[in-house]
């Protein structure tokens, strides 16, 4: 799963299940009902309520690039070449806590296709678009 840059795995790892928690509970309807939208945009470990559950959802689930000040840019779906100004694949942002220390697996990213590195596999792509 894809990481903020933030984030060290173990975090990653803690944080969906936070969600996952809730999504189990008695409660998920009103969960789902405000687990989509693009705010906050920007994480912060002192993030509550559906806010902090919005913003790790769009970050395991959405993200695909950031700007230097970490905050998400969930509009555009390009590959990492085609980058909105001012942003990065979340991958290449400096400083990225995961770098170097686990292989991050991720898809979902249909225009970015296959990428293969020692800490990272990019397994999206795209054979759904693929002509007969």
């Amino acid at each position: 799963m894809p990481a903020h840059p933030s984030w060290q795995a173990e975090e990653a790892v803690e944080l969906a299940d936070e969600v996952a928690t809730v999504l189990r509970g008695p409660h998920w309807r009103d969960f789902i009902g405000v687990m989509y939208g693009n705010l906050p945009d920007r994480w912060d470990p002192a993030l509550r309520g559906d806010d902090r559950l919005r913003v790790i959802v769009n970050v395991l689930t959405r993200m695909r690039f950031v700007r230097a000040d970490g905050s998400l840019e969930l509009e555009s779906k390009e590959d990492a070449q085609n980058a909105p100004p001012g942003c990065l694949p979340w991958f290449e942002a400096p400083g990225r806590r995961t770098a170097g220390r686990v292989t991050v697996i991720f898809g979902h990213w249909s225009t970015q296709g296959l990428i293969i590195r020692d800490d990272l596999l990019g397994l999206d792509t795209g054979c759904v678009w693929a002509a007969d």
